[in-house]
């Protein structure tokens, strides 16, 4: 176990052990929502029909509202503590999940066309509280773990994730091979749901000491005041605080490097998102017990690979990290071209499961160190826009390129992408 973790656990201070205990759960119940709704939504639409254009558009949609409305969301977090703005928006988001519940059910009576267009409606209408979940989560992770004890908390909390989310995810290709379709996937969304309560149950019983808003002072201190009061003077300071966000001089430093970066590595990493699914049911055939064995195997190696980051991060920097992480990741629709059946497709997500653990580890630690204390919440608003504007032009390019020049031909163009832009990164950030 020692070269699993190779920091001792009871060298954290007594103060943080409730926070990191909670953000441990957090994470393991969010991996059950991994593990089943997110897992196999994608899968539940293209059995639906949904063609590799409309999963794009699926994909896409959180990114498509987080361009309308970061900056927004983000000058209203600034008004609450990060905590606030953390419980409000993840009761806001999650409780979406109730509803994909009742598709399945309800698939005598709705077509399977007019289903992929509620899912696709309904990710449109939780992106929204979405957006300010993903803005506010980060300035609140920061909060409530130390700088020098987030490469081990990330480590094990993507480790716990891998588990959590292996185990529900075959449990659910189990269920969902002995239940005939679709009658299994209201049983996998429940699970989800469940996933999701608890895990922001846990996120509730953390703990700041020091309740913070969303970083930067507001200066007008009688509209601050006022603003607790009169809707006026609150609405005149989000305004004003979007005024303050839309800033040019924060590129000048190492963010702006940064965020360039990040913006094609997450265009890297959604060109063959919507791609995937098609490929596996339509081109490969799989059924979803493999198809869970193969979202298994990814997360299985996703946690041996999060049990190793503590002893990475002390010997390499963020930037080649996150970098070679990708080009891991690039050998991962490779593979999948080249698929036959279960075998190799099974293969491939081991070597994707080991890439994607290296960089969901550091990406997050990667952009922090550019980014000061005194200022994050400009810089995050800055981020969630190229960052969601990134997401957008590879989930919706890419189904395009796929359709004009082929599947297999599109999955080995997209993964000598990855690779080109993970050494970059590697190379230059």
């Amino acid at each position: 176990m020692r070269k699993l973790f190779p920091i001792r656990f009871h060298t954290v201070p007594l103060e943080h052990h409730s926070n990191f205990r909670n953000l441990y759960f957090d994470i393991g119940w969010y991996g059950v929502l991994n593990g089943s709704t997110i897992a196999f939504l994608s899968i539940y639409a293209a059995r639906m029909g949904a063609t590799t254009g409309q999963l794009g558009i699926i994909s896409a949609a959180p990114a498509i509202i987080s361009l309308f409305v970061a900056l927004p969301a983000g000058a209203w977090l600034k008004l609450q503590s990060t905590k606030k703005a953390v419980l409000w928006s993840v009761i806001g988001f999650r409780s979406f999940y109730i509803a994909l519940i009742l598709l399945p059910i309800l698939s005598d009576v709705i077509s399977p066309s007019a289903q992929v267009q509620l899912i696709t409606l309904l990710i449109f209408i939780m992106s929204i509280p979405g957006t300010a979940l993903s803005i506010s989560f980060n300035a609140f992770f920061s909060e409530a773990v130390p700088d020098q004890w987030r490469g081990l908390v990330l480590g094990i909390r993507n480790a716990i994730q891998a588990v959590t989310t292996t185990v529900t995810a075959l449990f659910c290709g189990w269920l969902l091979n002995t239940i005939p379709f679709p009658n299994g996937y209201p049983y996998v969304f429940a699970i989800g749901l469940l996933g999701a309560v608890m895990s922001s149950v846990h996120l509730f019983l953390i703990r700041i000491k020091t309740p913070m808003r969303m970083n930067d002072k507001v200066e007008d201190k009688n509209n601050q005041t006022s603003s607790k009061t009169e809707l006026k003077n609150r609405i005149n300071i989000i305004v004003q605080t979007i005024k303050k966000q839309i800033r040019f001089d924060i590129f000048r430093g190492q963010f702006g490097l940064t965020l360039i970066l990040l913006f094609f590595f997450h265009i890297a990493q959604y060109l063959p998102t919507p791609i995937f699914p098609v490929y596996s049911v339509r081109v490969l055939k799989l059924n979803d017990q493999v198809i869970s064995m193969g979202t298994a195997f990814f997360n299985l190696a996703v946690f041996l690979g999060s049990t190793q980051f503590p002893r990475l991060i002390r010997k390499y920097r963020t930037n080649v990290l996150t970098g070679s992480g990708l080009m891991i990741l690039a050998v991962f629709p490779i593979l999948l071209s080249l698929a036959k059946g279960a075998p190799l497709y099974l293969f491939a997500n081991i070597i994707g499961g080991l890439g994607w653990s290296v960089c969901v580890s550091s990406i997050f630690t990667y952009l922090l160190e550019s980014i000061p204390d005194s200022d994050k919440s400009a810089h995050l608003a800055w981020y969630s826009l190229a960052i969601n504007a990134a997401i957008l032009i590879g989930s919706l390019g890419g189904p395009l390129v796929g359709n004009w020049i082929g599947l297999k031909p599109v999955l080995l163009l997209y993964a000598l992408i990855r690779f080109g832009v993970g050494f970059t990164i590697a190379r230059k950030g």
